[in-house]
């Protein structure tokens, strides 16, 4: 928790699309809510995907300027595209980059999906902490692709770094300490 999975993942495929690297940044998130879902949002499917962006606003705006980003956004010819879990199936990411947030809490069928989904040039970020994961971790697609990583070490097309440590602040490194002594001892 507080490593900056989210936010060093995300500047640096933003510097990809603004070099022009890469045709597109993809982001993905679980669109899992914590807690009692406050129903149904108006608007666009943009408009309803905007609480889900937030996580990756910081990091974008240290790259693009608001007026930058809007354009980047604009639905009919986006650079940047917010993809809902649910809207993963028949897609291909060609020459894009795909940053995937929260991970942890898709399911095993959904990773399975997103890992399907990667094509010619592009890369898959995916950024996610079992520790924290809020669906049963039994059914967490992070543990699969950490079973895949564990069992296919010779031949893998993918790389799994672990970031150690809390550097979103000294609270949230003691509560997280915390939590897992009370895991730890069945608490």
């Amino acid at each position: 928790a507080g490593t900056g999975k989210t936010f060093v993942s995300t500047v640096l495929a933003a510097k990809e699309l603004k070099a022009g690297n890469i045709e597109k940044l993809v982001l993905v998130r679980a669109n899992e809510p914590l807690g009692p879902s406050l129903g149904m949002l108006k608007g666009s499917l943009f408009e309803k995907q905007k609480p889900w962006l937030a996580p990756y606003l910081p990091a974008l705006l240290s790259v693009f300027s608001l007026t930058e980003l809007q354009y980047l956004m604009q639905e009919d010819k986006s650079k940047i595209e917010m993809v809902a879990v649910e809207h993963l199936r028949g897609l291909s990411f060609n020459n894009f980059w795909v940053v995937g947030d929260e991970i942890q809490n898709i399911s095993y069928e959904a990773m399975k999906c997103l890992l399907l989904r990667i094509g010619e040039g592009s890369k898959l970020i995916l950024c996610g902490d079992i520790a924290q994961c809020d669906i049963n971790p039994s059914t967490s697609g992070l543990n699969l692709l950490l079973d895949i990583d564990e069992s296919f070490a010779g031949h893998k097309p993918f790389k799994v770094v672990e970031l150690v440590g809390c550097v979103r602040s000294q609270v949230a490194a003691y509560f997280m300490k915390a939590i897992e002594l009370l895991e730890a001892d069945g608490g």
